[in-house]
C-alpha cells in the first residue's frame, strides 16, 4: 500500500517499492544524455533527478532505503559523468561534485549520506506537534514524546 507517496507495509515491500522508484529514474537519466547541452543536463540532474527520492528519505527508515539510495547515487554519478564528460570515479572528485553550489561546486546530493538525517528530522518535527493536537496524555503519546526527545538529543549531537 502507498499513502501520500510513501510505501506502507512489511520491510521487503517497502524496500522493493523504493528500489523500483529509484530504478524509474534511469529513464530520465537516459533522456539527459540526448540533450547535448552540459549545463541544461546538470540543472535537470540537480533539480529533477536528484530530488526524486528526497520525499522517501524523509518518510522511509534509512535502513529500508539503503539499496534504493545506493542505486540512485550510482545512477546520479554515472549520468553526471556522461553528461559533462568528466571522470568522477575517484571518491575525492565525486565528493567535491556533491558539495553545495554556494561553495562553487555542483550541488549533487548523495542520498545515502543525507537519508538518516532527513528521516530523523522529519520524525522529530512530526513528534513536536503532538502535544498541541493530543492533550489526552495516554501512555502511547507519552512514549512517543519520550522517543522524540531522544531523537532531538541525537540531532543535537550530529
Amino acid at each position: 500500500m502507498e499513502i501520500l507517496g510513501s510505501p506502507i507495509g512489511d520491510d521487503s515491500y517497502v524496500m522493493s517499492h523504493c528500489l523500483s522508484f529509484a530504478e524509474a529514474g534511469t529513464h530520465l537519466c537516459d533522456k539527459l544524455l540526448t540533450l547535448n547541452d552540459p549545463q541544461c543536463s546538470l540543472l535537470l540532474l540537480r533539480h529533477c533527478h536528484n530530488s526524486r527520492l528526497k520525499h522517501l528519505a524523509r518518510t522511509v527508515p534509512p535502513t529500508l532505503l539503503q539499496c534504493a539510495a545506493q542505486f540512485h547515487d550510482n545512477l546520479t554519478r554515472l549520468a553526471f559523468s556522461q553528461a559533462l564528460q568528466l571522470d568522477v570515479q575517484d571518491p575525492r572528485k565525486w565528493f567535491q561534485c556533491c558539495l553545495p553550489v554556494r561553495h562553487g561546486d555542483f550541488g549533487l546530493c548523495q542520498l545515502q549520506h543525507v537519508s538518516p538525517a532527513a528521516f530523523l528530522a522529519a520524525w522529530s518535527h512530526t513528534m513536536k506537534g503532538l502535544p498541541n493536537r493530543h492533550e489526552s496524555g495516554d501512555a502511547l503519546i507519552h512514549c512517543l514524546l519520550q522517543r522524540s526527545e531522544e531523537v532531538s538529543s541525537i540531532n543535537g549531537h550530529l
